[in-house]
């Protein structure tokens, strides 16, 4: 579960990915445990225009730590989305 602070967020790319992750989760985690892959990799690329807006717009390595550490929050549940379907670290 992710720690994000939606109060923290300055920038509407923030809050476009955090709404991005929220409403995809309980989707996507019914697609994994139904073993449909294919279809849980479909539905992670509705994730591409909100990362690219995220990193596009957004100063992830602020001076700040709450507010770094609330920006790579939902990047960190990005990876853990993806985990859920394929390590890539192994590849």
């Amino acid at each position: 579960k992710s720690d994000v602070n939606s109060s923290l967020f300055d920038n509407k790319n923030e809050q476009e990915l955090y709404n991005a992750l929220k409403n995809l989760s309980p989707i996507l985690n019914k697609e994994i445990n139904n073993r449909n892959y294919e279809g849980a990799l479909e539905m992670i690329q509705s994730l591409k225009d909100p990362v690219k807006n995220f990193f596009d717009n957004v100063l992830v390595n602020v001076e700040k730590t709450e507010v770094a550490n609330n920006r790579l929050a939902p990047l960190n549940e990005v990876k853990n989305t993806f985990d859920k379907i394929a390590n890539f670290d192994q590849l």
